[in-house]
């Protein structure tokens, strides 16, 4: 496999999961990492822990130092992602956000025609966006990561602007080599009817587990973001496709254990 540049980021192969919210993304993320039989990839968390058991941080305070001793005992394993992460913020500080205009762009410019959110749930979004970049891609410039990465929620799953043609091409042409290296080899798309899928949020806002976009919403406003969201992942799908991506489309309705079967073998065969 031949190594590539992404945005200064030197990576094998990426492969991003897309969908609407609440079509079973993460339910299929965590029933592939439960079926995988081999380590063909890797995911953020296992790569954010290599890094940490590597001990490459030379400025760690007393706190962190014990909280990586921990980590290297394996004394609390049910706590080490969250030991990892609390020493990987770390790295905030030493990324070059620069280099992620694009994307910073896409969502902002995206953002500024969306008058269905308040501007307080936008602000929401675009911090949590900075720091998925930060600490996805951020983590992986860091590390010079050189593996097959799955990203279960990753930069175009969580930017509306990837949905956007006129604006994807717009931000292109400013940015091309920038734009060309953040586009995965490879996206799994997971597909579900618009009744399903009101259905699956419906019972997620219910169960206390709905975004903080969701939580307040009316029944008619339920099923608008079901269909915008349903509509918005489709046309980051069309978008992608024109870019020469992998796509693998799973309905999400299908049984659990063969749309997993079907996302490994995918997977597998992603080598560049």
């Amino acid at each position: 496999m031949q190594k590539y540049n992404k945005i200064g980021v030197n990576i094998l192969i990426g492969i991003h999961l897309v969908g609407a919210s609440g079509v079973g993304k993460s339910t299929l993320f965590k029933s592939i990492m439960k079926d995988r039989s081999d380590n063909n990839f890797k995911t953020i968390d296992e790569i954010k822990m290599d890094i940490v058991k590597e001990n490459k941080f030379k400025d760690l305070s007393t706190l962190n130092k014990i909280i990586y001793i921990l980590l290297q005992i394996n004394i609390l394993p049910n706590k080490n992602n969250k030991f990892a992460n609390r020493i990987i913020r770390n790295i905030s500080r030493r990324v070059d956000l620069e280099k992620y205009n694009c994307l910073f762009e896409l969502l902002l410019k995206k953002l500024e025609q969306d008058n269905s959110l308040e501007y307080y749930n936008k602000a929401k979004l675009i911090k949590f966006y900075l720091k998925k970049v930060i600490y996805d891609y951020g983590i992986l410039e860091y590390n010079n990561t050189v593996d097959k990465v799955l990203f279960e929620d990753g930069i175009i799953h969580n930017n509306r602007g990837f949905s956007d043609f006129d604006l994807f091409k717009q931000v292109k042409r400013k940015y091309p080599n920038k734009v060309e290296n953040i586009i995965p080899n490879a996206i799994i798309y997971c597909e579900l009817s618009l009744k399903e899928n009101i259905k699956r949020r419906k019972k997620r806002i219910k169960e206390g587990n709905g975004t903080f976009v969701e939580r307040d919403l009316n029944e008619d406003q339920i099923t608008l973001i079901c269909k915008s969201s349903l509509e918005s992942s489709k046309r980051k799908i069309e978008i992608m496709e024109k870019e020469g991506v992998r796509i693998l489309k799973l309905n999400m309705k299908d049984d659990l254990k063969y749309n997993t079967e079907k996302a490994i073998e995918f997977i597998k065969s992603i080598d560049s």
